[in-house]
């Protein structure tokens, strides 16, 4: 292990910082508030609603701001990026928290020396939180589900950061931050993978067509091209088809596969993360199919073709 990794000073220095801007019960109220769909309503009554006196919430709100964890937005205090993966970690420590007396049995099992592992293994089993299970191979395959979309970007952005080889992303949306820490890997030398859902080529497209009615020039297909291509001018494999939900596989390590909800397909209802190798080599080779099966690009005459290159879910025997 890199000893200069953990004790980096500068790494020490900026966690203290939002250790002790989080430590402070107004600080946290006001973060945990800013946790839900439409944020923190930026409103002089918010401070009387959370039971904060005004110059309190304002300076313990600039503080927030100032660590990287709140941003301004539509009216709303939101999170950023930053702050969405604090608080899911914070959620998962609190979670863990209500078990303290556990773990603490725990390690007097383990100090005792008068049970196996496999016991003590089957003692934590029961006590480990919905999110995460054994499985009976003899790899542990942890598993997290996450419901919100905002969380579920803040995941994915946290598991792009740590990938050090490897992304294949199946994707029925698009987002931003996903795409510029994508970019932003690549160009470290990451080899990533794009399959674009159809609707999301159309869409692009039928964006362009609109804004350019009427105007052709010699940059026309230059400037098609940026606009439909959100990807650009990322050097990342792209291809398009009909997918039947999103998927990203991480270093062959990790898993994230889109929960789709029966009735309604086009909006997000959740994602399952699992890590286990294992698992993602089965995920690599489900993804290698589709990709297969995929239109070599997402240009304009793949738009405009008929469904012959509709998605078919590959076999996997």
């Amino acid at each position: 292990m890199n000893n200069k990794q953990i004790f980096d000073q500068t790494t020490v220095k900026n966690s203290l910082k939002l250790l002790s801007v989080l430590s402070r019960n107004d600080n946290l109220a006001i973060f945990m508030s800013a946790a839900s769909e439409k944020g923190l309503n930026a409103d002089l009554t918010t401070p009387q609603q959370l039971g904060i006196a005004k110059k309190t919430y304002y300076t313990r709100l600039k503080q927030l701001i100032t660590a990287g964890l709140v941003r301004k937005s539509e009216g709303a205090y939101v999170h950023t990026t930053l702050g969405s993966i604090v608080y899911q970690k914070n959620i998962e420590l609190m979670d863990q928290v209500r078990n303290i007396k556990q773990f603490k049995m725990i390690d007097a099992l383990k100090s005792s020396k008068e049970f196996s592992e496999e016991d003590i293994k089957g003692f934590v089993g029961k006590l480990v939180s919905e999110n995460t299970i054994f499985t009976q191979d003899s790899d542990n395959a942890h598993v997290n589900i996450i419901w919100k979309y905002e969380d579920m970007v803040a995941a994915i952005i946290q598991r792009i950061e740590l990938c050090k080889d490897e992304i294949l992303l199946a994707s029925k949306y698009t987002n931003e931050l996903i795409i510029n820490s994508m970019l932003h890997k690549v160009q470290a030398g990451v080899k990533a993978k794009v399959i674009s859902d159809k609707s999301l080529v159309k869409k692009f497209f039928g964006q362009f067509q609109q804004s350019m009615t009427g105007i052709k020039d010699k940059n026309s297909l230059e400037r098609r091209t940026v606009v439909t291509n959100p990807w650009y001018p990322g050097n990342i494999d792209r291809r398009s088809t009909d997918l039947p939900f999103s998927m990203i596989v991480l270093d062959r390590r990790e898993v994230g596969i889109e929960l789709v909800h029966a009735n309604n397909t086009k909006t997000f209802n959740g994602v399952i993360f699992i890590r286990n190798e294992r698992i993602a080599n089965l995920m690599t080779s489900f993804y290698q199919k589709v990709w297969e099966s995929s239109s070599s690009s997402d240009d304009l005459s793949y738009v405009e073709s008929s469904d012959s290159n509709k998605y078919v879910a590959p076999s996997t025997a």
